[in-house]
């Protein structure tokens, strides 16, 4: 403790010992304690039971990424974004945005989003996140924000894994233990990659 607190420690404690002493005869000392500590119990317990509920796992799950949400058609996503930076067949918008992260929206049959992703450039950037996972998380890490996967899916050379909450709607890929790309998808459309292979419908390029 450094010099400066324990001079004001000392000057709390000893305007207590004062107010007390002026004050007995004409205020209930152990009404006031009491409702005191009461005070301070409701405010630990409040305090703790939100650093509790803090922790816990999301459960709702994800709808709307960058965005856009989960169903939108190519001209809802042509008026929210403009025109893509690529387009890679089958059904796959590319957007460019900073530091070399990419969005990449896969179509269905019907042209609508079944896929969200956020694949980052070189190094990581720690301003964009999803669920409160950004890119370079470690596996644990991954899962001590959310909870163990509902699957975890080995993709081409070993190299990466999907990992898939589809409580959540949610997708992380990740490489050499850390997070490199995420995103969301439609769980009810199937797995965006198939076990041991590319993304489902289309060739790999994130």
């Amino acid at each position: 403790m450094g010099v400066r607190s324990a001079v004001l420690l000392s000057g709390v404690f000893i305007g207590f010992v004062v107010l007390y002493l002026v004050t007995r005869n004409q205020w209930n000392w152990i009404k006031l304690m009491r409702r005191l500590m009461l005070g301070l119990l409701l405010s630990v317990g409040s305090i703790g039971g939100w650093i509790y509920w803090s922790s816990l796992p999301p459960t709702s799950p994800v709808s709307e990424f960058w965005g856009i949400s989960l169903g939108s058609s190519k001209s809802d996503v042509r008026f929210l974004k403009g025109e893509p930076s690529e387009i890679v067949e089958p059904g796959t918008w590319v957007y460019a945005a900073d530091r070399g992260r990419t969005y990449h929206l896969v179509f269905g049959d019907t042209d609508e989003i079944i896929r969200i992703l956020a694949v980052s450039g070189p190094g990581f950037d720690s301003r964009a996140s999803l669920l409160g996972v950004r890119t370079g998380f470690g596996t644990q890490r991954l899962v001590d924000q959310l909870g163990e996967p509902s699957r975890v899916l080995r993709l081409p050379d070993d190299l990466r894994r999907a990992y898939l909450y589809t409580h959540l709607n949610a997708v992380f890929i990740l490489e050499q233990s850390a997070v490199v790309s995420y995103g969301i998808y439609d769980v009810e459309g199937g797995d965006p990659y198939t076990e041991g292979g590319d993304e489902v419908g289309r060739t790999s390029s994130w």
